[in-house]
């Protein structure tokens, strides 16, 4: 059910998605509210989920060397339910997989993985369990890769600059968002901080206390595990909206094919995430990225907008592939399932 938030709720919300780690002071001094009622908000918004604690990896710190989003159409004939109760342990299974979801005719994932190797058996499979199950419409899955080392992902499940965009005031919105630069170190772990690190990949992110208890260390030791993995960027804290409750009834996936002759420059790299991107990578011939919206008009405002800018700028020569899911009827198969798959490079 929708939550009907005041507009101080909604500035709160914000700021909070935008800066996870600031104090009720800074979230205060930032929204102009009073801080006791800031911090009250901001409680009240943790306790009714509107917004959840996560930490996310760099995908590169965690030694990926590969991206890949592909989506499906199925056989409109073949329910849901019947196609994920096949898939979800010949095909989702996979630690690879850590996102994924379907509606009707429509679905897609993304995945990490070492190497192209990995990738392929995957995709074999799926094709092969897809085929015999005759959940296919008439296309293979399209398969995009992007390698690390020459994409840039401008958003990498971040929130803040989509509340942003649509809860700050006309006039006061500014675009926050931070691109994953490339990660230059190769992550040195203890045995400690690797333990430390595939726990923190949990949805319910455990306390301090509870992982002490669990690996036979002190608070403090965790304490200071999460702020080194935090400073030296091998993960970031998140909260995590509820879109639902907020409002949002669409999930739009849109694979953009760049025009080969025209070369991105960094001002062409902003403007292929859009404010709205949760999700959006940049690859030298292909752009990726998952936008929420409110309503079909909403998303129809968007796209011919952005449609018509790629086209008179000739980054595009074809329309984009996009693919609509709805909150109400989508089936969320994997949502950041990160611990398997952390698990499986790391240790």
């Amino acid at each position: 059910m929708k939550a009907v938030l005041s507009e101080k709720e909604k500035r709160i919300l914000t700021q909070v998605v935008a800066h996870p780690d600031w104090t009720d002071r800074q979230v205060s001094d930032a929204t102009g509210i009073n801080r006791n009622t800031a911090a009250f908000l901001r409680n009240r918004l943790v306790k009714d989920k509107m917004i959840v604690p996560r930490y996310l990896p760099d995908p590169r710190a965690i030694k990926a060397e590969l991206m890949v989003v592909i989506y499906t159409e199925f056989n409109p004939a073949i329910s849901d339910e019947e196609r994920i109760a096949k898939t979800g342990t010949a095909v989702d299974a996979y630690d690879e997989i850590f996102y994924s979801l379907g509606e009707g005719r429509h679905g897609f994932s993304i995945s990490l993985s070492e190497n192209y190797t990995e990738i392929s058996k995957i995709n074999e499979r799926r094709i092969a369990t897809y085929a015999e199950n005759d959940f296919l419409e008439s296309k293979h899955p399209v398969m995009v890769i992007l390698p690390l080392e020459r994409t840039v992902v401008w958003s990498f499940f971040d929130f803040a600059p989509l509340l942003t965009y649509k809860f700050m005031p006309e006039g006061e919105y500014t675009e926050i968002r931070e691109k994953i630069d490339p990660y230059t170190e190769e992550p040195k772990l203890s045995p400690n901080e690797a333990d430390v690190l595939v726990r923190l990949m949990e949805a319910d992110v455990p306390h301090d206390e509870a992982l002490a208890h669990e690996l036979g260390v002190s608070r403090k030791t965790i304490h200071n595990i999460k702020k080194r993995l935090l400073d030296k960027g091998i993960i970031k804290k998140v909260y995590m909206p509820d879109l639902a409750r907020l409002g949002f009834s669409l999930m739009h996936l849109c694979h953009v094919k760049l025009n080969p002759r025209y070369e991105l420059d960094m001002d062409d790299l902003g403007a292929m995430a859009p404010p709205s991107a949760i999700f959006a990578a940049v690859g030298k011939y292909d752009v990726v990225f998952i936008s929420p919206f409110w309503d079909y008009s909403d998303y129809n405002n968007f796209y011919n907008r952005y449609t018509q800018d790629l086209k008179l700028r000739g980054i595009i020569k074809e329309d984009p592939v996009n693919r609509i899911f709805t909150f109400d009827d989508m089936k969320m198969i994997k949502f950041l399932e990160f611990r398997p798959l952390v698990e499986k490079m790391l240790m």
